[in-house]
């Protein structure tokens, strides 16, 4: 089975599946460092973080599914 990989700038309607995207890798994330009780949800750490207050955040869509997402602000990065 081919795969068709599809990177596009962000649009609102990803929200919700980069949210998805981010709670689930984070927690993975802290569970190797055994930090989970670190674990903030997307929703607070963007707002935190001035996620959405940058140009440069990318989607990855495999086969039209929502597969990952960047930023890339010239200062920090996020790959989930």
């Amino acid at each position: 089975m081919q795969h068709t990989i599809y990177i596009r700038p962000y649009k609102d309607t990803d929200l919700e599946a980069i949210e998805a995207i981010h709670d689930r890798a984070r927690k993975i994330e802290l569970g190797y460092a055994r930090s989970e009780k670190a674990f903030i949800p997307f929703k607070i750490a963007a707002e935190r973080e001035h996620f959405f207050d940058y140009d440069g955040i990318f989607v990855a869509k495999i086969n039209s599914i929502t597969a990952g997402f960047a930023r890339d602000n010239g200062k920090d990065k996020w790959i989930k």
